[in-house]
């Protein structure tokens, strides 16, 4: 069993014609099991988002699980 977490930042200055710059960060961390599962979850928050004055949050989960065949995994999304 492995977890793995995750931070990440982003940050565009404003273009033509933006109100605001866009700002953002997001949190995540996915976790494998020994029976070949692995499950995904992350949110991300945004100000600023488009170059507008509006923000965004965002909540992403899921599974994935990973099917051996030979030397090749193949992968589903489910």
């Amino acid at each position: 069993m492995t977890l793995r977490p995750g931070l990440g930042a982003r940050h565009l200055s404003a273009g033509t014609g933006d109100v605001s710059d866009e700002t953002g960060v997001v949190v995540g961390a996915s976790h494998s099991f020994s029976s070949g599962w692995d499950v995904i979850g992350e949110v991300s928050y945004f100000d600023g988002v488009g170059g507008t004055d509006d923000s965004a949050t965002y909540v992403t989960a899921g599974r994935l699980t990973v099917l051996k065949t030979g030397h090749f995994p193949l992968q589903r999304q489910l």
